[in-house]
């Protein structure tokens, strides 16, 4: 499990003490709405055609700074290696589920959220099922442009084995199976057989 990002403690310990003064601490609750209407969003990129300035244009609806440099690479990378390999991924779901505040401050704060995203890969005339499980924390900002995710680091993921369709329980595989989990959108496209 990767450790908190070297500035949350930071970020929490002045809250706390700047908390008395003039400032205002965003609530938790316009946080976690931005949150989830900003990364919602985001696996709308799998629609985009393969164009630089629509990818970035989407994904900037979103993020900011480093944080869309970052999206930006991971989701073009993918977008450019699914073409080569002429695979395409329809996302059908995604699922949310905590999405607790773990500090706030007068700009934003940080989530640390947990999510499922689930979807069918489409290779080689072949049409595969896959549903992911996430988390990461994430530091939303209130930014010129808006409410942004400004930046983003992952927890833990892990490959589904098989979704229960009356229950909404998750089977979790393990590093033994089919592979193990796996970090990024390219991995979706391995273990296609």
């Amino acid at each position: 499990m990767h450790q908190l990002p070297p500035s949350l403690p930071y970020c929490i310990a002045l809250a706390l003490l700047c908390g008395c003064g003039d400032s205002v601490v965003v609530e938790d609750t316009k946080i976690q709405d931005a949150f989830l209407g900003l990364h919602r969003e985001v696996y709308g990129v799998y629609d985009l055609p393969l164009d630089r300035d629509v990818v970035w244009d989407w994904l900037a609806k979103s993020f900011e700074g480093e944080a869309l440099t970052q999206q930006y690479v991971e989701h073009w990378s993918t977008k450019h290696r699914m073409r080569e390999e002429e695979t395409s991924i329809q996302i059908r779901k995604v699922d949310y589920g905590a999405v607790p505040v773990v500090s706030t401050d007068p700009d934003g704060g940080w989530v640390d959220a947990s999510w499922s995203v689930g979807g069918i890969v489409t290779h080689q005339g072949h049409q595969h099922p896959r549903v992911n499980r996430y988390r990461a924390l994430y530091r939303i900002e209130n930014t010129v442009s808006g409410w942004r995710i400004v930046a983003s680091h992952s927890r833990d993921v892990a490959r589904v084995k098989s979704p229960s369709r009356t229950t909404d329980v998750f089977e979790v595989l393990d590093g033994a199976q089919e592979g193990g989990g796996y970090l990024d959108p390219l991995d979706l496209l391995d273990g296609l057989d």
